[in-house]
């Protein structure tokens, strides 16, 4: 018998156990009450928190997860192309300590909810879905109480990934009865257009349904929170949003709405039994939007027969069972959610036509669509932790936590009919057709497991706290488990206020790659032809049946169990240090990405590496200052982050996190320099500096409250393919790919917003807002990809969002 069969049953009792009866078994014997000593001291949090009056309080555009956490130390957002599309609704992927973006655990109240099928796929083509986001859920900020990311010293009842974790805590039900409409809208002709460089100045022509530009739009947001006591022992809540943008482009002379929209609705349910306390969570998110395909070869024109419909649907819930006992807390969760996305598209075909006349100009031009495609990923949770009341030995305190996790995923990906991808060529009167990829109507279908056993004790003795933990995992698609040491110490070096310096060494694994395994599944349904003739001599069929074709090989499906898991190390120094009404806190964090998954030929690798060092100074007032009569709250965020071996090495903008198309830890000539790519320097989603002021001023006799944010960003550290050159390595002389640092521009945005609340006339049952993110209307350069190869530039740039305007509308009951 094999270790994992073993293993699987071990871990799925010792699970059920707990799950039935680890609270009556806890309960059984009650700890000795003992003295509270020393040990007991103030908490404190090294990761970031923001709850429900910060959210309100910060100017953003987008209420979405992104648009919240860009200011934040460690995160990083993919604003690369976010400039051009003023009316887009999709928040933009988020990078934690330097991580790939789908290795970020998206969570709502702690249960995982990433969208693993179309992760780490930038690409909409004709093999992948287009939504492309790991988080399955587009939440707005208007429905959420607090917003916590993990990124370093992370508990072990956290796993699957190797950047950090985003648990979202949507509002709860209060014991008074509360409702609050929110109406927030903005109007491109409020707003400053897109800027682009001279090189671009095509895209103003409005024809790019890619989402590149889009000068015209409106967004009408509507969200609605209602809750409160049903019954002495009963409370609810219900939250709801609806966003809309209408965008007009021009498609071949014709102008539409290729407009989006994202609806969410949770709804929470608390029943308190007493000892037991049960929550149940319905939570719903559909996303859609339109679009067109622009024509790559024939000067971006919008492309004949490319319209589409996309739509990305979330349902899911939640059951929360709690006990409190003399002996600690018990919890038990069991979650279900179904991630669906699909596309409809006007053709069944993606056709090239290159016609070379004996006289006249030659005609390039790409017609079609990606074809019809489904994809559904059902995922089932069980998760069942106890943590211990402290117990006292000698004079050491110990809080124990241990606790056991399930997830099973299933993902299939369908083809509603036949779907051709060929090249037709007309040289002079030779016409050919090929590189024929013909994909078949049908269903292919993947699984996978993980089992978790997760511990964590923090020891106190006096001024010196350690916490010592693991977590175990089994991983059925990598069919290896994987142990994770999560430890960090502190030392208190004063016991009044806070003053601790906490010191951690911990590793992280990823999550499934299901969507990759699913893409490799899909393998199956494409056959490869090399040269195409028509049975009839008709050139003009789109159809194989009209056609005579010479088949390639087929290609194998890469096996991931062949490959180890991605993990990531950290080490981790966090100084808090409060005095004066300040809290500061200085950090340092290094993150080694290793063993990051690539494909090559027919084999997985595990060569994908990248390294960052972040040094972070936050600072914040604890206590409230008060100027010209108003309360007043600041923040000062500094951050500096060393990184390498993130680099692309092709044309393509961000292919770094594809994981069909990623780069490999392969020789390269960088500036000049012969080295591994690995070892380049260059720029994730973060700049190498970054710099946030941020303040809120209330005068609550006025009710109005005054926000504020400055933000500065260092040019970020892209690459620039520039061809291919000779290198000596070991003797031998091989071709290497040259790529060269492209510096972007630094850039300095001023975020404000005022919001009123007249008490004297409607009792703080109303308020008005008026929001601007990027008052001064700043533009940088900060993205630059494609070619520049013997001097030929064949580049693209593009430059940050500019001025954008909000208008906000809030009732209160």
């Amino acid at each position: 018998m094999n270790t994992q069969s073993k293993l699987r049953p071990k871990m799925l009792a010792v699970s059920i156990f707990i799950a039935l009866s680890g609270g009556n078994v806890s309960a059984g014997e009650a700890v000795p009450q003992l003295a509270e000593t020393q040990a007991v001291h103030n908490d404190s949090d090294t990761n970031i928190s923001i709850e429900r009056t910060e959210i309100t309080n910060t100017p953003v555009g987008n209420t979405d997860l992104s648009s919240l956490l860009a200011r934040e130390s460690s995160v990083g957002v993919d604003t690369g192309l976010s400039g051009m599309r003023g009316g887009d609704l999709t928040p933009e992927q988020i990078s934690i300590a330097g991580a790939r973006p789908h290795q970020t655990q998206y969570m709502i109240g702690g249960v995982s909810t990433n969208n693993i099928t179309t992760a780490a796929s930038n690409k909409g083509n004709s093999g992948t879905l287009s939504s492309g986001h790991p988080s399955g859920y587009y939440v707005d900020t208007a429905l959420m109480e607090e917003v916590e990311v993990l990124d370093n010293n992370i508990n072990p009842e956290y796993g699957g990934f190797t950047g950090g974790v985003v648990n979202v805590e949507l509002r709860k039900a209060k014991d008074e009865f509360q409702a609050e409409y929110q109406y927030r809208m903005t109007d491109s002709d409020w707003n400053a257009e897109p800027e682009t460089s001279a090189k671009d100045k095509g895209f103003a022509d409005g024809s790019f349904g890619d989402g590149r530009y889009q000068p015209n739009y409106q967004k009408r947001f509507h969200t609605l929170h209602v809750s409160g006591a049903i019954t002495e022992n009963q409370k609810l809540a219900v939250n709801y949003s609806r966003k809309d943008s209408e965008i007009p482009l021009s498609n071949n002379g014709v102008t539409s709405d290729y407009g989006q929209s994202i609806d969410n609705l949770f709804v929470t349910h608390e029943l308190d039994l007493g000892q037991w306390q049960l929550q149940s969570d319905l939570r719903y998110s559909k996303f859609i939007s339109k679009d067109f395909l622009n024509d790559s070869v024939n000067q971006d024109a919008a492309q004949a027969n490319s319209d589409s419909s996309n739509e990305h649907l979330g349902l899911g819930g939640t059951i929360k069972l709690s006990g409190n006992f003399q002996s600690g807390t018990w919890q038990t969760t069991f979650a279900y959610d179904q991630l669906e996305d699909n596309r409809q598209s006007e053709a069944d075909y993606f056709r090239t036509n290159i016609v070379m006349p004996v006289d006249g100009a030659m005609l390039r031009e790409n017609t079609g669509g990606y074809g019809d495609l489904s994809q559904v990923q059902d995922t089932w949770q069980v998760k069942s932790l106890f943590e211990f009341t402290p117990m006292y030995i000698g004079n050491s305190r110990h809080q124990l936590m241990m606790g056991a996790e399930f997830i099973s995923q299933n993902a299939k990906q369908e083809r509603h009919s036949d779907f051709s991808a060929f090249n037709y060529m007309d040289v002079r009167g030779k016409k050919s057709i090929s590189n024929w990829s013909h994909y078949q109507k049908g269903t292919v279908e993947v699984d996978s497991q993980r089992y978790a056993l997760f511990a964590n004790n923090q020891m106190t003795w006096d001024q010196l706290t350690l916490n010592l933990g693991a977590r175990a995992e089994q991983l059925a698609q990598f069919d290896k488990t994987v142990f994770a040491p999560r430890l960090n110490v502190s030392w208190d070096f004063d016991q009044e206020q806070m003053n601790r310096l906490t010191l951690g060494v911990n590793r992280y694994y990823s999550n499934d790659q299901l969507g990759w395994e699913l893409r490799q599944a899909a393998k199956s349904l494409e056959t490869k032809y090399s040269v195409c003739m028509p049975i009839n001599g008709d050139y003009s069929s789109n159809s194989l049946a009209d056609y005579s074709c010479t088949a390639r090989p087929p290609v194998a499906a890469v096996e991931l169990n062949t490959a180890d898991v991605p993990y990531s190390d950290e080490l981790s120094l966090n100084w808090q240090y409060e005095v004066a009404g300040l809290s500061i806190n200085p950090s340092y964090m290094l993150r080694q990405q290793k063993a990051g998954l690539s494909i090559s030929g027919d084999e997985v690798l595990n060569n994908v590496e990248s390294e960052s060092q972040i040094f972070a100074l936050n600072i914040h007032n604890t206590q409230a200052w008060q100027a010209v009569g108003a309360r007043l709250d600041a923040f000062l965020n500094v951050t500096y982050e060393n990184r390498s071996g993130s680099g692309n090495l092709s044309a393509n903008y961000d292919d770094v996190n594809d994981l069909n198309s990623g780069y490999e830890n392969t020789w390269v000539m960088f500036d000049g320099q012969l080295m591994r790519s690995n070892d380049m320097d260059t720029s994730g989603f973060s700049s190498p500096w970054e710099a946030r002021l941020g303040t809120t001023m209330t005068w609550e006799s006025w009710g109005v409250t005054w926000s504020n944010l400055i933000n500065f960003e260092d040019g970020r550290n892209l690459t620039q393919f520039m061809g291919m050159e000779q290198a000596n390595i070991d003797g031998e002389i091989i071709n290497v790919k040259a790529i060269d640092t492209a510096k972007m521009e630094s850039l300095i945005t001023w975020d404000t917003s005022v919001r009123w609340s007249p008490e004297a006339l409607i009792q703080h049952h109303a308020s008005v807002e008026l929001s601007v993110t990027n008052l001064l209307d700043s533009h940088a350069e900060i993205t630059s990809y494609g070619t520049n190869v013997n001097g030929k530039d064949n580049t693209s740039s593009y430059y940050n969002k500019g001025r954008e305007v909000w208008l906000a509308l809030t009732l209160k009951y």
